[in-house]
């Protein structure tokens, strides 16, 4: 069995958060740079961008004690 530290999942959670973020800028650039409304492109930014904010806020239930814990499904 694997176990994190709460510094670990905080940083799991910071890098989640962080590429969210990267995703939301691409969508937004993406959505600029076509004519139309809005593109595929930033519509699937925008899909990855929840995916990750997602995640983040799994984990960070984590370390508000509401959840102890994780489990992985493959």
């Amino acid at each position: 069995m694997q176990s994190f530290t709460q510094t670990e999942i905080k940083w799991m959670i910071g890098a989640l958060k962080e590429k969210a973020r990267a995703y939301h800028e691409a969508a937004r650039m993406a959505d600029g740079a076509d004519n139309s409304n809005k593109s595929l492109d930033g519509s699937l930014y925008r899909l990855r961008e929840e995916q990750f904010n997602a995640m983040a806020c799994k984990l960070q239930k984590v370390l508000d004690g509401k959840s102890r814990r994780v489990e992985i499904t493959l």
